[in-house]
């Protein structure tokens, strides 16, 4: 089996979860201090677009080829998964509900290796002869 573009598969492999959990925490202390920020303005708007936690969030995505935005869900939506409960994430395979489960950085990070390992397999599988 070979695959045609290796890049993806060398840049998730040096990505530890140690270094993505210092990342997200980077990212979540940069957050509290725009808020911060934000208020001090007076609710004026800002280009959240470039701000440092924003620029780091779409890093990581494009590391993990993250189309479907789930470190943003995580950190927008779920605010950190605080506010995740089961249920919140759901997915059906064979006709069953399953649940996504994402409550901590942990399950950001085995959520986003999950679908990058697919990812690999299925490029595997079609360059197989």
């Amino acid at each position: 089996m070979k695959v045609k573009n290796y890049k993806d598969t060398v840049i998730i492999a040096l990505l530890s979860y140690k270094f993505f959990a210092e990342c997200i925490a980077a990212i979540k202390n940069q957050y509290k201090k725009e808020e911060e920020i934000y208020k001090v303005l007076g609710g004026m708007d800002f280009d959240a677009f470039n701000l440092p936690s924003s620029m780091l969030m779409r890093t990581l995505g494009l590391l993990f080829d993250d189309k479907s935005d789930w470190i943003g869900y995580y950190v927008h939506e779920l605010n950190f998964g605080k506010k995740y409960t089961d249920g919140t994430i759901t997915e059906t395979v064979n006709g069953k509900k399953i649940n996504i489960k994402l409550k901590t950085t942990q399950d950001l990070f085995n959520l986003l290796y999950s679908n990058q390992s697919s990812k690999e397999e299925k490029a595997n599988e079609s360059n197989v002869k």
